[in-house]
């Protein structure tokens, strides 16, 4: 009778539409985030580009200018001879750069022409060289590459062979060692890449065209070491992210969608709770407040196998489990409608019986 007279106050069909409506609203929120949490990944693509094979090369010449004297009619004599130390006025040296790059590219240059002069012990060289002098034969200089794929520099120099020829001398001379002295040249080219290129170099430094050339000889030869003409090597391209605005704007329709699903699952569930019926809410709050005292079962108590106590208010039932020492247990009989709070005591059951006409009518 009591649920009878209750359903027409408590529309169980509208408390869980409004109920089943914010679960699913609630779902389609939490896929919504989770898509935008996925995009949001994907907010930049990368655009991984094919390096560019580049090579760096070069070629050396040189002449041997001679002091006036009897032996020679030349005024120089060319690559690859052997030369009397005494007859040597300077050395004129040309130095050939070429770089070349598959695609068209702009790129800047410094370069410089230095090298080392070298004395080592004749009889052990085990820790190294005696002197290691860093010396530089001619400053450094600037070139550009403008949207081109090939740039060639010569560069002519003339070397002052006597005077280092003389250091070297002197160095032995007054030290008492049995020394092996030598120039080592070479060609030293820093490439960089202009403001706004999205690719650089490895390694931005090279050196070229290494020439030995002995000192405090009685006759030289002149080395020039063909293992680093050329050298080949790769522009890598920088990694870049740019921004994928498609992305973006699907990121914002599902924030908006995800907050469309928010506030229908809100409203839905304000409504709900308005539709919650008065017993619902007596027992939350008797659940909540003596969580700890209240013991809910799904299992229905057979009282015509007891004796039972009609117990007034839920106050007198705490009396009770006070005295007997005993859980309070609470079973509901019609969801949202009816139910009952118990104790059970051997052959006697205290019983509370309640609701939702009894609460409103009360």
């Amino acid at each position: 009778m009591d649920s009878v007279g209750a359903s027409k106050k408590f529309n169980e069909k509208k408390y869980k539409l409004y109920k089943s409506r914010a679960i699913i609203y609630f779902v389609f929120f939490a896929i919504v985030v989770i898509i935008c949490v996925f995009l949001g990944f994907n907010v930049t693509k990368k655009e991984v580009l094919k390096p560019i094979n580049y090579s760096d090369s070069g070629v050396v010449d040189y002449r041997v200018y001679l002091k006036e004297n009897e032996f020679y009619s030349e005024k120089y004599l060319p690559r690859g001879k052997s030369y009397p130390t005494n007859l040597i006025d300077y050395i004129d040296i040309n130095y050939n750069y070429i770089f070349k790059i598959d695609e068209l590219a702009n790129v800047n240059f410094d370069y410089k022409i230095v090298g080392d002069l070298i004395i080592e012990n004749n009889s052990n060289n085990v820790n190294g060289p005696l002197l290691e002098k860093p010396i530089v034969i001619m400053d450094s200089k600037s070139s550009e590459l403008k949207n081109s794929n090939e740039l060639v520099i010569n560069e002519k120099f003339q070397l002052n062979y006597s005077d280092y020829n003389k250091f070297a001398n002197q160095y032995r001379s007054e030290n008492g060692l049995d020394t092996n002295s030598y120039l080592r040249i070479y060609l030293e080219v820093k490439r960089s890449t202009v403001e706004g290129t999205d690719y650089k170099f490895d390694n931005d430094t090279v050196r070229l065209n290494e020439v030995k050339i002995p000192l405090s000889e009685r006759t030289i030869e002149i080395n020039i070491d063909s293992n680093n003409n050329t050298i080949s090597n790769q522009v890598k391209y920088e990694e870049k992210s740019n921004i994928n605005y498609v992305v973006v704007i699907l990121i914002v329709l599902q924030v908006l969608m995800a907050l469309l699903f928010a506030r229908v699952a809100i409203v839905s569930i304000k409504k709900m709770n308005r539709r919650r019926s008065a017993y619902d809410k007596y027992v939350n709050k008797i659940l909540k407040e003596y969580d700890r005292l209240v013991v809910e079962t799904k299992t229905a108590l057979d009282l015509e196998k007891y004796n039972l106590i009609d117990v007034s208010q839920f106050s007198e039932l705490l009396d009770v489990r006070d005295n007997l020492k005993q859980p309070i247990n609470y079973y509901c009989i019609t969801e949202h409608i009816k139910g009952m709070f118990y104790i059970k005591n051997n052959k006697d059951v205290y019983i509370l019986e309640i609701s939702l006409d009894s609460i409103e009518n009360d």
